[in-house]
């Protein structure tokens, strides 16, 4: 007992003189010695010490000019951390700090605590629009700008809010005519992966059982009455008997007809048909898949009678015309005959087994698909996934890492999160996305750095435009 006693006393006193000659001897002193050093040489004296900024309008201190102590010096020598820091002038160290901008720890004078949440050089830009407007960050925060595009074209801000924004309800199509519009061979292939149909699709994947898939096809496909269908598709004349009754020569001239008329409206310019086209607008060269004649002139006709946010124009066409025209894209976009065979039944049809139409409606609002698609009588949460617009200021602890093998950073999280988001859970409802590399990287720029809690006094007005 005395031996033990004796032992713990002497490894005491020896972690006691470690500690005592730690704080005696932080690494801070090291570099205020070498700046004090170089200053001398310069004909500058040098107060030492700890070097606190105090940052009333953000209530906290950042301490971080004890070791990066040439910040605001241009004849500072060029090396880390004593190096100055470009363009100073718009943000003075005294009044905005360092970790509004970089992140980490700013009451803290030792490493690693320091640079707890520091963001990374290629990140740098994440935390600019706290303070800045879009139009100042097109040129200074190209990346940033970019990953906020991105983050509205794949409906990110419909399901979290962001800083500065409201959630964005309703980016995708109103699904109330839906059942009058696609076949349910199409709609069960949409649903299991979007990007199989279309490449440029902004939908995820949800990663939904089949079992899943045919219980919210069901609930999509059921008639609603707030859709007047017949309406919509209601026509003078059966074109497609017409169509029957053509012999090839007379058939041949209304598909060249429909072709003047395809290219004359410059439907090009936001659809893609034959391997051409823009990207604005669905793919047409599928669309024999996806939807009927009848349909697809009934849309021609009046697009805003089906979606009343559609930015589709409505083209002053002649029902004959518009017969050609819709010809023409069924020719052009003839898929393979099994494929047209699977697809020959129209929506609405086999509803399936009792209840399915109940769970796909529970479904229908469990995965959040209410956040982008509108439906009358769907309730949901207001904000359907966490919100965003504090981000950088969430403690690490906080974000469950779980089995995912990655580094436990905030940054290393989100990429994990945009790239596979079940790889931290299994039950976890975020789609994926389908992202490139550079996608999940300008995103990530885009979100790591948001802080909607910075004041005011602090946030750059953009400057007023010239008249």
């Amino acid at each position: 007992m005395r031996l033990s006693f004796a032992l713990f006393a002497i490894v005491l006193a020896a972690l006691s003189l470690v500690a005592v000659y730690r704080e005696a001897h932080p690494p801070w002193k090291a570099y205020q010695r070498r700046y004090v050093e170089e200053a001398a040489v310069r004909g500058r004296t040098v107060k030492t010490g700890i070097r606190q900024d105090w940052l009333p309008a953000l209530d906290r201190a950042d301490r971080c000019r004890t070791c990066h102590l040439g910040v605001d010096d241009p004849g500072a020598p060029p090396e880390p951390p004593l190096a100055p820091h470009p363009a100073m002038a718009a943000h003075e160290p005294g009044r905005f700090g360092c970790t509004v901008c970089h992140g980490g720890k700013g009451p803290a004078t030792r490493l690693p605590d320091a640079h707890q949440g520091l963001l990374p050089t290629r990140l740098l830009e994440a935390r600019c629009r706290n303070c800045h407007d879009r139009e100042q960050l097109a040129l200074e925060a190209p990346t940033a700008v970019a990953g906020l595009a991105l983050a509205r074209r794949y409906h990110c801000t419909s399901c979290h809010r962001f800083a500065g924004e409201e959630i964005r309800k309703f980016a995708g199509p109103d699904l109330t005519g839906l059942a009058a519009k696609v076949r349910r061979p199409w709609l069960t292939a949409w649903i299991r992966d979007p990007r199989a149909y279309l490449p440029t699709a902004t939908m995820g994947n949800f990663l939904l059982t089949d079992e899943d898939i045919a219980d919210l096809s069901a609930y999509l496909l059921a008639p609603r009455p707030q859709f007047a269908a017949q309406k919509f598709l209601q026509e003078q004349e059966d074109w497609e008997a017409r169509a029957a009754a053509l012999d090839d020569d007379a058939y041949d001239a209304l598909l060249d007809q429909g072709k003047t008329l395809f290219g004359r409206m410059r439907c090009l310019t936001c659809h893609r048909l034959g391997g051409k086209g823009g990207t604005l607008g669905p793919d047409l060269g599928r669309i024999t898949l996806k939807t009927t004649r009848a349909w697809a002139r009934a849309w021609l006709r009046n697009p805003e009678g089906y979606d009343s946010h559609t930015i589709m124009p409505t083209f002053t066409m002649s029902p004959a015309e518009r017969f050609a025209v819709v010809e023409y894209l069924w020719d052009a976009a003839l898929p393979p005959e099994d494929e047209m065979d699977e697809g020959r039944e129209a929506a609405g049809q086999g509803a399936g087994p009792p209840g399915r139409a109940e769970r796909g409606a529970r479904l229908f609002v469990e995965r959040g698909c209410y956040a982008c698609h509108a439906l009358p009588g769907v309730r949901g949460a207001a904000e359907f996934a966490p919100s965003l617009a504090r981000l950088a200021a969430l403690p690490l602890k906080k974000i469950v890492f779980g089995p995912a093998p990655i580094p436990h950073t905030l940054a290393d999280y989100v990429a994990a999160k945009l790239q596979a988001p079940r790889i931290f859970a299994p039950h976890l409802k975020m789609p994926r996305l389908g992202l490139t590399p550079l996608e999940v990287g300008r995103i990530t720029t885009a979100v790591v750095g948001m802080d909607d809690s910075i004041p005011a006094g602090l946030r750059r007005a953009a400057p007023p435009r010239a008249v």
